[in-house]
């Protein structure tokens, strides 16, 4: 995707082609397809730092992207990279995420385990969770937990 011709990148197929072949090419597509919601809703994956932070500012965009990487993960079980981790715990900073968001976080990592909201930090479910991974970074859990 790198060095095709522009319309090639603004072309929604084309661009899904390569995306499913590579989530990285992604950031080679045309801007106003990065900032597309409804385009990116609709690829199977995509790399999330790839795509400007901007589009990142409605929670509802955001639920339903962290429900597509957790669908994939049920498939694949291929989770996220770590500049994938770090970039929703930027998220979570800014937009605060409901309860079965942060189940799907947490089954797909354990990389969000620091992230645990107060008023969940006694929440059995999410306890069962981190538990039945075997979640090797148990230091970040609070300790209400």
């Amino acid at each position: 995707m790198e060095y095709l011709d522009s319309t090639i990148k603004e072309d929604k197929e084309l661009v899904k082609i390569a995306v499913n072949n590579d989530a990285s090419a992604i950031q080679y597509a045309a801007k106003e397809l990065l900032t597309d919601k409804e385009f990116l809703l609709s690829m199977n994956r995509f790399t999330l730092t790839d795509v400007p932070k901007k589009v990142f500012g409605n929670a509802e965009f955001i639920k339903q992207i962290i429900e597509r990487i957790y669908q994939n993960y049920l498939i694949t079980e291929s989770g996220l990279d770590t500049d994938e981790s770090e970039l929703i715990k930027e998220i979570f900073k800014k937009i605060p995420l409901d309860k079965d968001t942060l189940v799907k976080l947490l089954m797909i990592s354990d990389d969000f385990t620091s992230e645990i909201p107060k008023e969940l930090q006694s929440d059995l479910e999410i306890a069962k969770i981190l538990l039945a991974k075997d979640v090797s970074n148990l230091e970040n859990i609070p300790a209400a937990i």
